[in-house]
């Protein structure tokens, strides 16, 4: 209810559960309508998780890497840490944006600052003699870095009990 009343946490949540199909339906193109509302609102999270799966597309769901790291991008903007990996990673390698290295190292260098455990696994990669390529050849074969609980597969429950889907230094 609190979704269809225009709530974007809500909105978000019943988006998250669509996706990974706890409790309900699991829709991508569920998923998609529910966290587009949230994005629409400026909800980081949701930003980052349309972001997500528009990028890798899903059943219903073209696959569109430019609005990808445009939802990126916006939730970057509002200091999301998963954001700024996922857009990190699109610069590094070229998808939705102009290849950019100098940048994706920045954006997952922020990230890192901010305790991101993955920002730093990347950095460490990025830093290792071939990393940078082996980062970009293995990039078809991987869906985006982060999901809103900063672990790939992690549930909707995790996602909802998150402050804004904001990760906090551990």
């Amino acid at each position: 209810r609190a979704a269809e009343a225009g709530r974007p946490t809500a909105q978000l949540s019943l988006g998250l559960y669509h996706l990974y199909g706890h409790g309900v339906e699991r829709s991508d193109a569920l998923a998609a309508d529910w966290l587009s509302r949230a994005a629409d609102a400026g909800l980081a999270p949701a930003q980052n998780e349309l972001g997500r799966l528009v990028q890798s597309g899903g059943q219903g769901v073209p696959a569109d890497a430019t609005r990808a790291a445009d939802l990126f991008r916006l939730a970057t903007h509002q200091g999301h840490v998963q954001s700024m990996v996922n857009l990190g990673t699109a610069c590094l390698v070229g998808k939705g944006v102009p290849r950019d290295e100098a940048r994706a190292r920045r954006l997952v260098q922020r990230a890192a600052s901010a305790g991101d455990t993955e920002a730093v696994r990347l950095l460490a990669v990025l830093d290792r003699p071939g990393g940078v390529a082996e980062l970009v050849a293995d990039d078809d074969a991987r869906p985006p870095v982060h999901c809103a609980a900063g672990v790939e597969g992690c549930d909707a429950e995790s996602h909802a009990s998150k402050k804004n889907g904001q990760l906090s230094p551990e």
